[in-house]
């Protein structure tokens, strides 16, 4: 035994601490994670027990740093616990590569009386010799790391710079071999046409759809698959997946599909976590800073203008950009949503809609303009939409026809598109059919249990060919023609007939949304000349300017003025004006004036003929509200309304959410003093409809 090994240090556990850098030394150093646990045969060899002797595998975890390994900090909590009496490594480099957490250890391992060893030699981090010694190796193992690390990424970067470097192929690219004297590898389309077809379309459909979104939602709709490669896989082995809204967004920024050659696309950030530990994380650059950048090398399938108009559509419809984008196309009423800047602060119009539906337009620098004594910026939808809408029309109505003839060849281009895919998935499944067949056929009888296995494969091969061919003849059952003669001409009258069209009921709106930002910039807003109107600036794409004043209208509540009079013909008999006023407001109800006042209810009720709160007639007429029921039956407000809601207690309610109108002889009905009393007792009893309506008297 060694004389630095103690009766106490045998009384404590021995651990050997077991570590690979990543997964793929997990995978191909099998013998060094052999070698490294075969210092669990060397700690029995010291002196300790097998039950004392405890492996610590930490598996693919880099030694740069602690941060993330939770089977080091578990043995370091050993360590100050005093459970530990050796460590095992097979070097230093193993347990740490950052000597600012060597050296922590080793401070542990003093306080704790803990040994170090390796194959040859134990350590006492006690003895100053030997703590000189693993100082020097925790340095060297630091010094080790970087000097590996700056060597490859140098070679790495050589490499990327010459265009030889290829660590994460597109789906729809193979690595091809290189023409010429240099013979440099170079990146060509996928030879599977299918895989070429399918990524055409979805560029192609991206042109006609507002957002990735929306896209994701066509290709789920419409069942159709995308080729899809893991990462770090063959790019000739391609898996057909449903469409996934992060791997389109993926394809559609990836400037590879331009053929343009892209190293440096990210950056690796050094952060430090809440432990206080370095940690190392990818972040996105802009292209500007990108490394290497070369334009035309592969074949492309889009041109690099085309990618360029592809991102400024994702980042228009961005909707945490605040100011900077417009935000995709919802199915929203607004017309104008996103579209409407403020001309005094610069800032793009929120949308709110009413309890009716209806749109309207807010600056949201409202607070500040109440600071300088300017009145806040608000339009009323149902006023500047129908006028946006006659401008618009004026200028589409000379392109209808012509709207109408490319409908046309988009119909015609969509149904070869179709056509084309349900053509090719049926080769595929065929040529996989075929392909089962031969391996089947090449099988000897004998062999039972193989040949079940390749019978299987050919069955669902077959069965997988039917369905396609299923789909290919009910393609063309379904759509004989891509567009028929009476559709042709229907198509060119309702081209001519653009009006008609665009205010139709069953037109969509998010439809409606992309033809107008299509036509359209922005539209600047401007208080006009009068308080009752707005100047418009409406911003054409193509550079032109078109000024239009619109009237503007008080903020409108849920109701007009028939719902005032209902609400207050019927609460009048049990309430003053105030509380007619409070009433009102706190459901919503508007009538011109932007809150209700006792004077303005009162002038309403004049102007209506509508009479005032008598309380003699109050008291002569029994009448009671909700609250004066429940303290008359001794029950909670609460209890009230569960009874009227359940039909058991008659009440007048002028709408939903209003106070009720209780007549005082309605509560000696029988039914009613029977759920009283069991109200009492505290029996079980359902929520009313509204369980979160307040108390108002």
């Amino acid at each position: 035994m060694n004389e630095k090994i103690q009766a106490h240090h045998l009384q404590r556990l021995a651990g050997v601490y077991v570590r690979q850098s990543g997964p793929g030394q997990v995978r191909n150093n099998q013998e060094s994670t052999r070698r490294q646990r075969a210092l669990s045969q060397r700690a029995r060899q010291l002196g300790w027990p097998d039950e004392r002797v405890v492996v610590f595998e930490e598996g693919a975890k880099s030694g740069s740093s602690t941060y993330g390994r939770g089977v080091y900090h578990e043995l370091a909590e050993k360590v100050i616990a005093g459970q530990m009496g050796i460590i095992l490594a097979v070097e230093v480099s193993r347990w740490a590569r950052d000597n600012a957490a060597w050296q922590l250890l080793l401070r542990d391992c003093i306080f704790a009386n803990v040994l170090l060893a390796d194959e040859q030699k134990i350590y006492d981090p006690d003895d100053p010799h030997d703590r000189v010694i693993l100082g020097i190796e925790g340095v060297l193992a630091e010094y080790e790391l970087g000097l590996l690390r700056q060597r490859m990424q140098t070679c790495w970067w050589e490499k990327a710079r010459r265009g030889e470097m290829f660590p994460n192929i597109a789906t729809g690219y193979v690595e091809v071999r290189g023409q010429g004297a240099d013979k440099h590898p170079q990146l060509g389309k996928h030879p599977n046409q299918r895989v070429q077809h399918s990524l055409d379309r979805m560029f192609q459909r991206f042109d006609q759809m507002p957002s990735v979104m929306k896209l994701c939602q066509w290709y789920l709709d419409h069942e159709e698959p995308l080729p899809y490669v893991a990462h770090g896989d063959d790019p000739h082995n391609v898996q057909w997946l449903p469409a996934n809204y992060s791997r389109l967004l993926w394809m559609l920024k990836n400037p590879a599909y331009t053929g343009a050659y892209v190293i440096g696309r990210t950056r690796t950030i050094v952060r430090r976590s809440e432990e206080g530990e370095r940690v190392r994380c990818r972040r996105l650059v802009p292209p500007d800073q990108w490394q290497v950048m070369e334009q035309g090398r592969f074949p492309a399938y889009i041109s690099w203008e085309r990618h360029q108009r592809n991102l400024a559509k994702i980042q228009g419809n961005a909707t945490m950009k605040g100011d900077a984008s417009q935000a995709a196309p919802r199915e929203g009423a607004a017309l104008l949503a996103g579209l409407l800047r403020c001309g005094r602060c610069g800032r793009r119009l929120a949308v709110h809609y009413d309890r009716s539906g209806d749109p309207r337009y807010v600056c949201r620098d409202g607070w500040r303009g109440r600071e300088r004594r300017c009145e806040r910026l608000s339009l009323s939808g149902r006023r500047i939409e129908p006028l946006f809408s006659q401008v618009l029309l004026e200028v589409l109505q000379p392109a209808g026809i012509e709207a109408a003839r490319r409908a046309a060849e988009l119909g015609d281009h969509e149904y070869r598109q179709q056509q084309q895919r349900l053509s090719d998935e049926l080769k595929q499944r065929e040529y996989e059919a075929e392909r089962a067949r031969r391996q089947y056929d090449r099988i000897e009888p004998e062999n039972r249990l193989v040949a079940a296995e390749l019978e299987r494969r050919w069955n669902e091969a077959l069965a997988q060919a039917s369905a396609a061919r299923a789909r290919v003849e009910e393609f063309q059952q379904r759509r004989g023609a891509p567009l028929s003669e009476a559709e042709l001409r229907r198509l060119k009258s309702l081209g001519e007939r653009v009006e008609t069209v665009w205010e139709a009921p069953q037109a969509d709106v998010t439809l409606k949304k992309q033809i107008v930002r299509l036509l359209v910039e922005e539209v600047i807003v401007q208080p006009g000349r009068s308080r009752e109107t707005v100047e418009l600036w409406i911003h054409w794409t193509g550079g032109h300017h078109t000024p239009l004043t619109v009237p503007r209208v008080g903020r409108p509540g849920r109701g007009h003025t028939a719902e005032a009079k209902l609400v207050i013909g019927v609460l009048r008999a049990v309430c003053d004006d105030a509380g007619l006023a409070h009433a009102l407001n706190r459901n919503g109800v508007r009538c011109g004036a932007e809150t209700w006042t006792a004077t303005s209810l009162r002038q309403f009720r004049q102007r209506h003929g509508i009479a005032p709160f008598d309380a003699a007639q109050k008291e002569s007429q029994g009448l009671l509200t909700g609250e004066e029921a429940a303290r008359t039956l001794g029950i909670s407000t609460m209890s009230v309304h569960r009874l009227v809601q359940g039909a058991i207690l008659p009440a007048d309610q002028p709408a939903p959410g209003f106070p009720f109108v209780i007549r005082k002889s309605d509560l000696s009905l029988p039914k009613v003093l029977e759920a009283v009393r069991r109200v009492q007792l505290s029996l079980p009893r359902p929520l009313p409809a509204d369980p979160s309506q307040l108390k108002l008297f």
